[in-house]
């Protein structure tokens, strides 16, 4: 079987299970009928500097190509990425709101990913393009559903005289009203 097919179809599990016994009996086969088992399935996946053979185990393979797909999907530089990104929504929409009940399969198998990948990585400012509040800067995005002032990105955030025309927009009694909201 094709390894990218793995990327973008869910392999059922007994499917699955049956590609792992045909290995396991390639390995394990002998003439007769006696096939000895001196070492665990879980241990043959293992890497080599670990005691185990380095085979890869197929749950692992296909979530770790998911996973793959998940992250060039929150970079969002590819074609592909913008065309998903025009289908789907961003992944701060996606993130918040869950996935469509009527997504393809193949774009559920991805998103289920995105939760992870978002919380295991950080940004870097390059061009300034990018949402200051929704961002995953500091482990969890700033922003908070009542913020008045969401679509703020890092350029405009670093441009001290917009930032306080954005802040001075908006009255310290309104944004401390919302913060009670959130706490409470």
């Amino acid at each position: 079987m094709p390894v990218h097919i793995m990327s973008l179809l869910k392999i059922p599990k007994m499917v699955s299970k049956r590609i792992q016994s045909l290995f396991a009996n390639f390995l394990w086969s002998s003439q007769g009928n006696n096939r000895y088992h001196w070492i665990s399935w879980h241990q043959i996946c293992h890497p080599f500097e670990e005691g185990g053979l380095g085979i890869r185990d197929m749950d692992s393979v296909m979530q770790a190509l998911q996973s793959k797909l998940a992250w060039l999907f929150l970079q969002g530089e590819s074609l592909w990425a913008q065309i998903v990104r025009s289908k789907y929504g961003t992944s701060h929409h996606i993130l918040q709101n869950g996935i469509r009940p009527f997504s393809s399969h193949c774009w559920k198998a991805i998103a289920k990913h995105l939760p992870f990948i978002s919380n295991n990585s950080r940004m870097i400012i390059r061009s300034g393009n990018s949402s200051f509040w929704k961002e995953n800067w500091l482990g969890r995005p700033l922003w908070f559903p009542a913020c008045p002032f969401s679509a703020l990105t890092v350029n405009e955030a670093l441009d001290i005289p917009h930032l306080l025309n954005v802040l001075l927009d908006h009255p310290p009694k309104e944004v401390a009203k919302s913060i009670k909201l959130i706490e409470g």
